[in-house]
């Protein structure tokens, strides 16, 4: 039998913005901390509803340092790692890698309609690349289906 290596439910998390765009830490630690007192042990970042396009690297890395000094323990989390490109994508994995995650959500990329090919080897050169548990997601524009590594 294959044990998962990310079980249970995550709580996707929205990533809060000041009025300027920047990216809100108080808010984001204040979510954290009304999670955890709801008995959540698992926490997805970065979002799931394309927050990810809105994401600069010093965001993620404040992020995962708040989630990782927040949760220490209690819970753990996976990351968004969306990007228009497989470099970028590959750069936010290593951010996450070393920020704690313990998985990835991949989204597709969703600009163009790409053919299933197209994402089948954007998914398998990403996978071969950043060595965490992935899991993709699609966006509607796009749909696609990847087998994931969770």
């Amino acid at each position: 039998m294959v044990e998962k290596l990310v079980n249970g439910v995550y709580a996707a998390l929205l990533t809060p913005r000041l009025e300027n765009g920047k990216f809100n830490e108080k808010v984001f630690r204040n979510q954290l901390e009304f999670l955890l007192s709801k008995g959540i042990k698992g926490i997805a970042l970065n979002g799931a509803t394309s927050e990810f396009t809105g994401t600069t690297p010093d965001d993620l890395k404040a992020m995962l340092a708040i989630a990782k000094e927040t949760l220490a323990g209690r819970a753990e989390y996976i990351c968004c790692v969306g990007s228009a490109t497989l470099h970028g994508a590959v750069a936010y994995g290593e951010l996450a890698i070393s920020g704690g995650a313990k998985g990835l959500l991949l989204p597709m990329p969703c600009f163009f309609p790409y053919a299933q090919g197209d994402l089948n080897e954007f998914c398998t050169e990403f996978a071969k690349q950043v060595p965490l548990p992935i899991c993709s997601i699609t966006c509607r524009s796009s749909p696609a289906v990847w087998k994931s590594r969770l």
